[in-house]
């Protein structure tokens, strides 16, 4: 992927040829991955839930989901970190 931004001492600046309306489809784009990863996780976090109330922790499902879970953690971290979205969900 070409970046389009350059940070400078004094804030980010746009690359030419690039316009601010593809800058925004850009960050769009990154929005609905943010968004699209945490429906992931609440959909693995609900069947984790399900999994341990009928005592299936020690399917092999289960730990596929759980390791699925880390990931998406992680990977929503990462977005936190980058975007500068401390305490945003």
């Amino acid at each position: 992927m070409k970046r389009m931004t350059q940070k400078t001492p004094a804030g980010v600046v746009l690359h030419p040829p690039y316009t601010i309306a593809q800058a925004l489809e850009r960050l769009a784009a990154f929005e609905d991955m943010q968004e699209a990863l945490a429906a992931q996780r609440e959909s693995v976090e609900k069947n984790l839930a399900e999994m341990r109330a009928a005592g299936k922790e020690k399917t092999a499902t289960f730990h596929q989901l759980l390791a699925r879970r880390l990931t998406l953690i992680q990977e929503l971290d990462r977005i936190h970190l980058y975007a500068g979205l401390d305490g945003e969900p």
